[in-house]
């Protein structure tokens, strides 16, 4: 009878252990003062972007997890292009030392975004954010968090935004073993941790894309258990939204998308549903990518240029045009 007294107790224990640490109230992460880091990326590409004309409306660009500015190098030009003033911040740890991002957790990061972005608001009549992936969470946390006040975007989208990777409810179970994320952490800061430098394969302009591989487990369990939270504020998002994925979308499940579109508060939704079977890659970072970009881009600039006639643009759009 002992013998499986033991296992048992184990296994109560650790199931407690998951319980208990996948719960985003329980130790829930505090703001907390970073040193300033100021060490050069480890590529030029990865340097902030800040481009400015003196003009009255401005773009904040917000890059995902463990990626870098280097995603949005090309469209930052596009649009200083056609008037507005460009901010590509690098988020801290990000692009510079693994050893720096393991350090770090997403409170980290979107303090640093949202007192980035209290300081250029005022300076704009209309200012607008645009985010991929984990930077596409964060723009609809600040979204959230500002609307009804004049700290408010004039309008936001995001790009394969991600608010679950794993949803029961939604038949969505990507990724099975994030629960266990925060234990291994305690054994493993890192797993295979370095720079990913642009590569001279052919992927789309996927080649460009700069940031980090390996595994960087507690990391992802503070993006994965801030997600559960900026989820439950989704409805007080009230500014103008444009929503776009991918349906092959091999990084953060498409379903993403409606479940988003379904939750905010905004009278004045868009969505764009892409079909890109014929890239290469995980059809995630999409502003990367050529063969699209472009067009992408001046569709979100469209909404934007456009947000405030709702009856015009606010008619969500499927099938993936671009």
């Amino acid at each position: 009878m002992i013998y499986w007294l033991i296992p048992t107790i184990f296994f109560t224990f650790f199931l407690i252990l998951l319980i208990l640490v996948n719960n985003p109230h329980v130790g829930k992460e505090k703001s907390r003062p970073l040193p300033i880091d100021d060490a050069d990326p480890f590529d030029p590409s990865a340097a902030p972007i800040e481009i400015r004309s003196g003009n009255d409306k401005a773009i904040l660009f917000v890059h995902g997890f463990p990626s870098s500015p280097a995603t949005y190098r090309h469209t930052a030009q596009q649009a200083a292009a056609i008037g507005y003033d460009v901010f590509v911040p690098r988020l801290p740890g990000f692009a510079s030392d693994p050893a720096k991002l393991v350090q770090t957790r997403f409170t980290d990061w979107y303090d640093y975004l949202k007192d980035y972005y209290s300081i250029l608001r005022p300076r704009y009549k209309r200012f607008f954010i645009l985010g991929t992936s984990m930077g596409g969470a964060m723009t609809l946390k600040l979204a959230a968090e500002t609307s009804g006040t004049i700290s408010a975007p004039t309008a936001i989208a995001t790009l394969a935004a991600p608010v679950f990777l794993n949803r029961i409810q939604s038949g969505v179970i990507t990724q099975p073993l994030t629960p266990v994320l925060k234990p291994f952490s305690f054994f493993k800061k890192a797993l295979n941790p370095e720079p990913r430098l642009p590569t001279s394969d052919d992927l789309d302009g996927m080649e460009s894309w700069i940031g980090y591989k390996g595994l960087f487990p507690a990391q992802i369990h503070s993006l994965l258990m801030n997600l559960k939270l900026i989820r439950k504020d989704l409805k007080k998002i009230t500014v103008p939204a444009i929503l776009v994925h991918a349906r092959e979308d091999r990084t953060v499940p498409f379903e993403n998308l409606g479940y988003i579109a379904s939750k905010l508060g905004s009278e004045c939704v868009v969505t764009e549903a892409l079909s890109l079977k014929n890239l290469k890659s995980r059809k995630h970072c999409l502003l990367l990518y050529t063969s699209i970009r472009d067009s992408l881009f001046d569709t979100i600039e469209n909404f934007f240029k456009n947000c405030s006639d709702c009856d015009k643009i606010c008619k969500p759009t499927e099938g993936g045009s671009l």
